[in-house]
């Protein structure tokens, strides 16, 4: 068996990887206001946050000195707890998720500038290149790991334009940060439920690169 979270991580993992070899898409970027909270000579930062709401808030609220701050953004947050169902469809097991792409934003911008300015600008790439991500899982790998559907994979999204004063002061008191975010909700994953040893190890170690462990530590001192 092999962890909801590690295959989230390893997702997000190819996702940074792959969006840091798109030319267009790093060229687009250097345009976005934020531009040096979320790279780092001139490659994206991507990071997988799994916890619950408040885990990950907590989490936010103390990775404020410059030590930390770097490992904040874009980030998926990865809302537990996934659901795993078992005997569903014989030889897998579903998963279901649900994800936020966060950016940074301005607090004075309205839903229009961040149109324009964050979710054309960079949340929407994220998101198409993890939803292409999942799509080319099994790639490269010498096990079938997550049974794509010939269709579309299906979830629902929400666009989310975090503008006026009540939701704004909400999000400074639980991330002291302002973000805009695409969520993602009932994504539904199949498994396979046999995954080779050296799969599992490749999952693990690419998913252990979007998640510094160091940073837990960091910010208690």
């Amino acid at each position: 068996m092999i962890s909801p979270n590690k295959i989230i991580g390893s997702l997000v993992f190819r996702t940074r990887e792959a969006l840091n070899k798109n030319n267009a898409f790093l060229e687009k970027i250097k345009s976005y206001n934020f531009y040096d909270l979320v790279s780092d000579k001139g490659n994206v930062h991507l990071w997988h946050y799994p916890g619950t709401p408040e885990e990950i808030s907590e989490k936010f609220q103390q990775m404020q000195d410059i030590r930390t701050s770097k490992y904040k953004y874009p980030a998926v947050f990865n809302y537990q707890n996934v659901k795993q169902q078992f005997g569903v469809n014989k030889g897998f097991i579903n998963m279901t998720f649900n994800l936020a792409f966060v950016v940074p934003t301005d607090s004075e911008w309205g839903t229009p500038t961040r149109e324009k300015l964050v979710f054309d600008m960079i949340l929407r790439d994220i998101y198409a290149e993890f939803i292409n991500q999942i799509k080319r899982f099994n790639v490269v790998r010498k096990s079938r790991i997550i049974n794509v559907p010939m269709d579309n994979i299906k979830h629902d999204r929400y666009d989310v334009f975090t503008t006026g004063k009540s939701i704004t002061s909400a999000l400074d008191y639980l991330y002291c940060d302002f973000m805009d975010a695409i969520q993602i909700i009932n994504l539904n994953l199949s498994i396979y439920s046999e995954i080779c040893d050296e799969d599992i190890k490749q999952i693990e170690m690419e998913s252990e690169k979007v998640f510094d462990t160091k940073t837990t530590k960091k910010t208690k001192k």
